[in-house]
């Protein structure tokens, strides 16, 4: 009993810090289920520290706090992302929507276990619904918040955590190594409007996750840029980037030709439905534009003349 009113006396992140320190196979395979309930986590606690026959439970558990408290999380590994609004913000996504499952994966590989092994059901839960942190944020700033935030609460010690970011930037680095040799990026994002054709253009092939949606117009590029990096893990990435490119060109062409025609429209205004008829007939059959058929027929006027 002294032991766990010692152990009610923790917060819930130091509670859990220990709990995961201790590394018991079942409460790793639960722990998104108890990660709020302190009363489980001193339970699985007073297990672990029970089963060492050496060392008292409170030496044990002073032990452990002393432990992870030296070695807590330290932003140094993510500071550079507040300079790089483009990895933060695949960064950020690729945090949100990590599951426990891939985390212990990682950084427990040598313990295994299973969600379905526990409770009769598998159930994967997202870092960031145990913690309840915001799916959906605006602003380059807020997004490294996010990102402190959800590392910060993270259970495991700051050796951890680094393989973990190391691992991230492992994989960013590959998706947009990917993408930029096999699409110009470049091309996408010069404006507003490739930008927003691009986003347009993928959630009709439903290939722009909902949860990526731009809040604001300034989050629209990073939004595009890591949801292209996220589909280079798709087969047939390289075909749907060529579709992509190819039909922000042909909608270029299309624009510049409806201008083209606006312009010659102004420059035939005063002539007749018919000269109109008749001149579009010459164009499309001689493959000049009006300007250089008119330019032709008052030559020829002049000429007649002399």
């Amino acid at each position: 009993m002294l032991i766990r009113e010692y152990l009610s006396t923790f917060p819930l992140l130091r509670l859990r810090r220990i709990l995961i320190s201790l590394d018991i196979t079942v409460a790793n395979s639960i722990f998104p289920q108890i990660a709020k309930d302190a009363s489980k986590l001193i339970d699985f606690i007073c297990y672990g520290v029970a089963s060492d026959k050496i060392k008292s439970p409170f030496d044990k558990i002073n032990k452990i706090v002393i432990d992870v408290e030296s070695d807590a999380f330290s932003d140094g590994c993510i500071v550079w992302l507040k300079n790089d609004i483009e990895a933060c913000h695949y960064f950020w996504w690729s945090l949100i929507q990590l599951e426990w499952r891939d985390v212990f994966k990682m950084l427990r590989a040598d313990n295994i276990h299973r969600y379905s092994d526990v409770g009769g059901r598998q159930q994967a839960q997202c870092v960031s619904d145990t913690f309840c942190l915001p799916r959906v944020v605006g602003g380059h700033k807020e997004r490294y918040k996010s990102i402190l935030t959800l590392l910060s609460l993270l259970p495991f010690k700051n050796t951890e955590i680094n393989l973990l970011i190391s691992h991230l930037s492992c994989n960013y680095k590959r998706d947009k190594e990917i993408c930029r040799r096999e699409v110009n990026v470049n091309s996408l994002m010069k404006s507003k409007e490739s930008i927003s054709f691009s986003i347009c253009y993928l959630k009709k092939k439903n290939m722009f996750l909902a949860d990526l949606e731009p809040l604001t117009e300034s989050d629209s590029k990073y939004a595009l840029i890591t949801q292209l990096y996220l589909l280079t893990r798709e087969d047939n990435f390289k075909e749907l980037v060529t579709s992509l490119t190819k039909a922000w060109s042909q909608k270029k062409v299309r624009e510049k030709r409806k201008e083209t025609d606006k312009k010659q429209t102004a420059e035939l205004l005063g002539l007749s439905k018919e000269s109109i008829r008749m001149l579009k007939e010459l164009s499309k059959k001689h493959s000049m534009d009006h300007s250089e058929l008119m330019e032709l027929a008052i030559q020829s006027l002049f000429e007649q003349m002399q």
